[in-house]
């Protein structure tokens, strides 16, 4: 089975890709057969994906993470096919996912393909900074410092990660805004992903933006590259929703 995975922030369109390719109407924990293809689609449909091992390495991309990141993948996959034997290909739009597993996957035994998708770092910040005050007007006080912090221990990079590029002190990171931290986080994404397509293979990415796959020409240009065929119906659903 090839694992086809996003390397992205999060808010920048992996649950659009997700709808349109699988075909189906967005829902969270579900996995779709792709259309008209023996291939599988899920934006957050894994669990277990072993972040906590993977903060504590020096280099996402070295010998030890890659052998963290092959057990997850390949128990993944196992299970996978065990539930859709026919299925060939499986797209996993959960940024998690591709960002954590992506940088040491070369040096896996993993058949792979990978969609670098880049959104605007303000966009990004905005549209974070957005979900985050919703939840704020949602939840009690410890309810949503159990969320704020869940979102940086368990999803993000964090500067004192021990692989992030751009270090921020303690005293620095504790004083500046919501939005600047947000700003920071997609700025490292871009940063890791500057090293990381140095180790990937040239015919196993593709660079697409946000602004090109809400529209068809760069749904069309996905599909090209990973192979399976997108649905029309639900991707005019989800951009106009």
């Amino acid at each position: 089975m090839k694992l086809i995975l996003v390397f992205t922030t999060g808010r920048s369109g992996t649950a659009f890709l997700s709808q349109a390719f699988g075909g189906a109407r967005f829902q969270k924990k579900k996995i779709h057969q792709a259309v008209g293809a023996d291939a599988l689609v899920t934006h957050e449909g894994w669990g277990g994906i072993p972040v906590s091992k993977l903060k504590g390495q020096n280099d996402l991309s070295s010998h030890s993470s890659a052998k963290i990141v092959d057990k997850y993948l390949n128990n993944m996959i196992i299970k996978s096919k065990s539930e859709y034997p026919m299925a060939e290909k499986y797209l996993v739009t959960d940024h998690r996912v591709g960002r954590y597993c992506i940088p040491s996957i070369e040096s896996t035994n993993i058949d792979y393909q990978v969609i670098r998708l880049f959104r605007d770092h303000k966009d990004v910040a905005s549209s974070f900074l957005r979900r985050v005050r919703k939840r704020r007007s949602e939840y009690t006080k410890a309810e949503f410092l159990k969320f704020y912090n869940e979102i940086w221990s368990h999803s993000f990079y964090q500067p004192n990660d021990e692989f992030v590029i751009n270090k921020i002190s303690n005293d620095i990171w504790d004083n500046i805004s919501m939005y600047d931290k947000f700003l920071w986080y997609s700025k490292e994404v871009d940063a890791q992903w500057s090293e990381v397509k140095k180790i990937l293979p040239r015919n196993k990415y593709l660079e697409v933006t946000f602004d090109e796959i809400i529209k068809p020409v760069g749904l069309n240009k996905v599909m090209r590259f990973i192979e399976i065929p997108w649905s029309k119906k639900w991707a005019e659903i989800r951009a106009n929703g």
